[in-house]
């Protein structure tokens, strides 16, 4: 006889409930305090599908004992974090890690693990303008990653093996983290039409046609704008607004003198 294992309806039924409550909560929390990303479908499909992919990885290596471990979940926070801002990233990072402890055990470990490896790399990307940024996220991630396995090691009965392995998996996830995050975020950004850091250091490089055009056409607006990109970056500093986008307007702000630049003065 075949041995046809029956699915276990009730399991199913509580990973539906839990999964509709934190899609629930998600889109809640999008609705109230992000209001302008609720009226952009691209950035609910994006939230959706590192969601999905990172629920996916996780089933596939569901119940596995170092697999789970290796995955790169970090990665998710760092995306939403460098696409979107810290606060979207935290709250998608404790919702993957929710479902990282639920779906391998329950386990408490690997919720931990991921939840913390993911808030380390929100912390330390801050907002990835350098690839330094990446690699150092990288770093913080892994070390979190490992302190948390060496004391729930500590706290259990894994042995010195054991405890080597998961911080070599930790290793990787951290790596793996960084790696993804550094070779997906500006593709995500274009797909989903997102404005990112290293585009806007793109539009800031002065070999930029328009801001060549500025230069040798209006050389005085040119040498304006750069005084007040100065200024403008500095007072946004101050009060807390993001400073590389401030400092990119204020360099175009001017451009329509290109039309006539005799008629100013």
């Amino acid at each position: 006889a075949l041995d046809v294992r029956r699915p276990d309806f009730a399991a199913l039924g509580g990973w539906f409930l839990l999964s509709g409550l934190m899609v629930s909560l998600v889109i809640a929390w999008l609705r109230i305090f992000r209001p302008a990303y609720w009226h952009r479908n691209n950035v609910v499909l994006l939230l959706w599908l590192l969601m999905a992919f990172g629920t996916l990885l996780l089933q596939i290596t569901a119940g596995r004992t170092a697999l789970p471990f290796i995955l790169p979940l970090a990665a998710i926070g760092l995306l939403v974090t460098v696409l979107l801002d810290a606060e979207t990233a935290v709250l998608v990072t404790v919702v993957v890690a929710i479902i990282a402890g639920a779906v391998n055990g329950p386990s408490l470990e690997l919720g931990v693990y991921a939840l913390l490896g993911g808030l380390a790399g929100i912390l330390a990307i801050r907002r990835g303008d350098r690839l330094q940024t990446f690699l150092q996220a990288g770093a913080a991630i892994f070390v979190v990653q490992a302190v948390v396995v060496t004391a729930f090691s500590l706290l259990g009965e894994r042995d010195l093996a054991g405890v080597v392995q998961l911080i070599g998996a930790a290793a990787a996830s951290a790596g793996g983290a960084a790696v993804a995050a550094i070779g997906s975020f500006a593709v995500l950004g274009n797909v989903f039409g997102l404005l990112t850091v290293f585009q806007l250091l793109e539009l800031a490089n002065p070999s930029q046609p328009l801001l060549r055009r500025l230069l040798v056409e209006t050389p005085g607006t040119y040498h304006h704008a750069l005084m007040v990109g100065n200024l403008a970056e500095r007072a946004a500093e101050a009060i807390g607004a993001d400073p590389l986008i401030t400092r990119v307007a204020a360099y175009y702000h001017d451009v329509g003198k290109l039309a006539n630049p005799a008629a100013f003065i």
